[in-house]
């Protein structure tokens, strides 16, 4: 749940971030995020049930640094604009990325012994 709070809250500021650079916000698909999703979907039924839990913590820290990977060159692209309000409200995102994926590390480590 609080992650899906925190993704409530990155949309928001992306909504923001358009805003402020004078564009509507549009919505479409991920297709890399669709990717990584299918590729965990066609492996998760073909791996032992004891080791599953592993396989959805790799899946979710993939899809953690993809989203990562978004939001550094968003942010990039923002500073070279010089929208420093918009680099602000991107940061905010990638730092909740950021934590998430420490958090996803820290389960997988749990996983792991």
């Amino acid at each position: 749940q609080e992650h899906l709070d925190e993704t409530r809250g990155h949309a928001g500021r992306i909504k923001e971030a358009f805003l402020a650079l004078g564009r509507a916000p549009t919505g479409r698909p991920a297709l890399g995020l669709d990717g990584l999703r299918s590729e965990h979907d066609s492996t998760a039924p073909k791996v032992h049930p004891s080791l599953r839990g592993g396989v959805h913590c790799a899946a979710a820290m993939g899809t953690e640094h993809y989203e990562i990977n978004a939001y550094e060159a968003a942010i990039r692209l923002a500073a070279s604009l010089g929208a420093e309000d918009v680099e602000r409200l991107l940061r905010a995102n990638l730092e909740q990325e950021i934590g998430a994926l420490g958090k996803l590390g820290e389960q997988a480590d749990r996983l792991a012994s």
